[in-house]
């Protein structure tokens, strides 16, 4: 049997029926987005974090007049690249 390539109101109403009888979470779904995009900046930032002895997260970051900034946060995933 021959599958048809699904047009974009099939492709909707598919979404829609998951969703709904409960095969997919979307708050699951944009968690492993906001983790996807977390892991692609981490490979290409290009300095390293370490947590310091006061149990704070550290890391530079790049900057226009310094060459570099160190930046320190509480929560590693504080840290905006």
């Amino acid at each position: 049997m021959k599958k048809e390539t699904l047009q974009y109101g099939q492709s909707t109403e598919i979404l829609q029926f998951i969703i709904k009888s409960g095969m997919l979470d979307l708050h699951d779904v944009q968690d492993s987005m906001e983790a996807m995009k977390r892991d692609e900046l981490l490979k290409k930032h290009q300095y390293k974090i370490w947590q310091g002895k006061d149990g704070k997260w550290y890391t530079y970051l790049p900057d226009d007049k310094k060459g570099r900034v160190k930046k320190k946060k509480v929560q590693r995933k504080r840290l905006r690249m």
